[in-house]
């Protein structure tokens, strides 16, 4: 690995830790949901995925819809991209180019 291509693979690591914190943030702010209710998780498959589990037990129905509600609103989806779903929690992905389109321009710059 040459330099420059090690230097870029750090930035992008260190690109991708502050999207995935930056990503919880704005969840938690969106939703109004506890800090303990959201669980950002990063996709190893190229890194162009985030697999975010939402804790829906105490919530109603209600609440659950409103909270998918506000985040299809916030990120500008026609839908999500729902990986599973019960009554105690819901798997949403999220996209590299929904996430940094969305959140890309209150990242620090470095």
């Amino acid at each position: 690995m040459k330099v420059n291509e090690a230097l870029d693979k750090i930035r992008q690591e260190k690109r991708d830790t502050q999207l995935t914190k930056l990503l919880k943030t704005e969840l938690i702010r969106i939703t109004g949901l506890e800090k303990s209710q959201i669980i950002t998780q990063h996709y190893n498959l190229g890194r162009e995925r985030w697999l975010i589990q939402i804790d829906i037990k105490k919530l109603s129905l209600k609440e659950t819809e409103e909270v998918l509600k506000d985040l299809q609103d916030y990120f500008n989806l026609p839908d999500l991209l729902i990986e599973s779903a019960n009554s105690e929690r819901i798997q949403i992905e999220f996209r590299r180019y929904t996430v940094e389109g969305t959140l890309g321009h209150l990242l620090e710059d470095e």
